[in-house]
């Protein structure tokens, strides 16, 4: 029981973060540029996220 509440909220967690991401929230840009990662790392970084969510929701 506590592994599958420990799943939800994290699937909630990561598809909140690939969704900034991908729509390229100004919170979110503002922190890419502020660490000086290039934008297109954004893509593959939020890509990978949402391949842990499928992951994590395949698990169920």
């Amino acid at each position: 029981m506590v592994i599958i509440i420990v799943q939800v909220i994290l699937i909630v967690m990561f598809g909140i973060s690939v969704t900034m991401k991908l729509l390229r929230t100004r919170s979110m840009v503002q922190h890419w540029k502020e660490y000086r990662y290039p934008m297109w790392f954004m893509n593959v970084v939020a890509l990978l996220e949402l391949a842990g969510v499928i992951g994590l929701l395949a698990a169920f």
